[in-house]
């Protein structure tokens, strides 16, 4: 049984328990290259980083001045985070790339300041002690009110934020409710948050204040998320402490039993597990 569990392995561990023991349990890892992030990770990597600084070194900026910032940023990180950029031929990529950082930092600026909000703090490490388990999060941003109430945005870069948006509409914004329970406690008001997408510039929030509420995306409850998500956290421990283990990819085998409570229902992760292969998902012809 873990001592320690993240929003990350608490959503592997409800979305296909067989991942989560083959990675937390068994400790099966990517292979060293597979490891190398390329594509939406690489830059969202970078995109993470150049916000970071931006926004430790002042949390006041204007708009334009922190655009004008980002990008001198993005040219000294870019090196060192994303040089597959650099290569030959990928010189379009690499501008629009520095462009969307650019715009994504200019607008997240802009977004904080009509909201009235300040910068706490970033990728911020929390955890609190519950039911003998450590919950630990890394939180990419932490805002605050006026009052010093607290506010999450969680920072993505993605082609498209259809996926993300679906997980609010759906209930299913694990990683959101996690935070929120992380930093406003289990019987504290519900805690503003949402999913800032970089490449869009688009903000996709889980409440109707205190940022534009044409930006809110209806659909989920974040402490009823959290309580779903912790309870059924409970019930697949037990589960795996019975020896069943199931491949959630593979129809018939990871839905609950019949006379057993749903819960809370996540998608399998199998577009972006390492683990097909010996489950039988990402097998040929499977």
């Amino acid at each position: 049984m873990p001592d320690r569990l993240s929003a990350t392995s608490l959503e592997r561990l409800l979305g296909c328990p067989l991942a989560w023991v083959l990675h937390h349990v068994a400790g099966i890892r990517p292979g060293v290259l597979r490891a190398i992030p390329d594509g939406a990770r690489l830059l969202g990597s970078l995109a993470h980083a150049v916000l970071a600084e931006l926004l430790t070194e002042r949390p006041d900026w204007s708009p334009e001045t922190a655009a004008a910032r980002a990008a001198v940023l993005f040219d000294r990180l870019l090196p060192a985070l994303a040089a597959p950029l650099l290569r030959p031929g990928l010189g379009l990529e690499m501008e629009r790339a520095r462009a969307g950082v650019v715009e994504a930092a200019r607008r997240l600026v802009a977004l904080i300041a009509e909201a009235g909000l300040r910068v706490r703090g970033c990728e911020l490490a929390v955890e609190t002690e519950l039911d003998g388990v450590t919950l630990e999060g890394r939180i990419d941003l932490l805002l605050e009110t006026a009052t010093g109430a607290p506010v999450v945005l969680d920072l993505k870069w993605s082609g498209s934020d259809k996926r993300r948006r679906q997980e609010i509409a759906e209930g299913r914004a694990v990683q959101l409710a996690v935070y929120g329970r992380l930093v406003g406690g289990e019987a504290g008001p519900a805690v503003p948050a949402g999913y800032m997408m970089l490449a869009q510039q688009r903000l996709l929030a889980c409440a109707p204040a205190p940022f534009p509420p044409h930006l809110h995306v209806p659909g989920s409850d974040l402490p009823a998320i959290w309580r779903a998500a912790w309870s059924g956290r409970s019930a697949a421990l037990e589960r795996l402490a019975d020896g069943d283990i199931r491949a959630a990819g593979i129809p018939g085998d990871g839905g609950p039993e019949a006379g057993e409570p749903a819960g809370l229902t996540l998608e399998p992760p199998c577009n972006f597990c390492g683990y097909g292969r010996l489950c039988g998902v990402g097998s040929v012809g499977a």
